[in-house]
Order: C-alpha cells, then structure tokens, then sequence
C-alpha cells in the first residue's frame, strides 16, 4: 500500500488560498542525492467554506511513500518544505505528513481536545497564533516564525 505525502494548509479564503498556490508554484530543490523536486499544489474547499492548499512534492518515486526506504528523503524534503512555509504568505494553520490533506476543518480543529491535552500527536502542526490563542494556548508549542508556532516535526530538526 502506498500513501500520499503532502503538506495541506488551511488559509480560510480563496484569494489566500491562491497567494499560497502561487507561492508554492515557483519552489523548486535539488536535493542532496541529485534529485530535483518540484511541488504541484492544489485548491481545495472544505465543507466549512473555507479554503485549502495542499502542496504534494513531486520527484520522489512520485510522492508514493511505502516503506522506510524513503526516510532520509522524506526528512530532507519536509527540512525543504518547512524552511519554505517560513517565508510564504499567511495561512491559518498547515501540517505536513502523509494523508494529511484536510486534516481538520476549521471549526473541528477549534474543537479537537486532542490538539489540547496531547499535542505532541500533531507534531508538525503550524498555526498561526491568533488560531493558537482560540484553543488557549496548549503547551508544547513553540516559535515557528513572527506569528506562528508549531510543535516540531522532529525528523526536520538537526
């Protein structure tokens, strides 16, 4: 069996859901073994109205993840992925993994208890602060970039 690895994010309008796309078009790396990888994002809505971007790397025996075989790429690739959400434009919150694509809609995000009382369960999960201070501020966040905090995706650290 093999599984999409992707990073969704949710940027609330269509207007900043295509800033986003457009941010994500233009990315391009080389990485360490010599392979290129471009990414292809796509616009979605969920069923809240609100409206997603996911960006899926491509150049990575097509982005079918199916074993261990493609961990120190994937790691490189989500180092990438991650350095480059750093500079892109607002979105409300994003997560990078495999099958994450619309992994909670706005209002179950604001919901979910399990962002709350265990959040190392969504490691690699970016939100935009004012998004983090609805759900009061759960521990285990830290710094991403002005505006944003995360709990780190601990195969992109070091």
């Amino acid at each position: 069996m093999a599984w999409l690895f992707s990073l969704s994010a949710e940027c609330g309008t269509q207007t900043q859901s295509e800033l986003f796309l457009a941010y994500f078009q233009k990315l391009s790396w080389t990485l360490g073994d010599g392979k290129k990888i471009t990414t292809v994002p796509e616009l979605m809505e969920d069923c809240d109205g609100n409206w997603w971007c996911m960006v899926v790397p491509v150049g990575m025996d097509e982005n079918l993840v199916k074993g261990d075989e493609n961990t120190r790429q994937i790691r490189e690739i989500g180092k990438l992925i991650y350095g480059s959400l750093q500079n892109a434009p607002d979105f409300r919150y994003a997560l990078l993994g495999v099958e994450v694509d619309v992994f909670r809609t706005f209002s179950e995000l604001l919901e979910d208890t399990i962002i709350t009382d265990q959040p190392s369960s969504f490691e690699g999960l970016v939100l935009a602060e004012s998004i983090w201070e609805m759900i009061n501020r759960p521990a285990g966040f830290q710094i991403f970039k002005p505006g944003y905090v995360w709990i780190p995706y601990s195969s992109c650290i070091g």
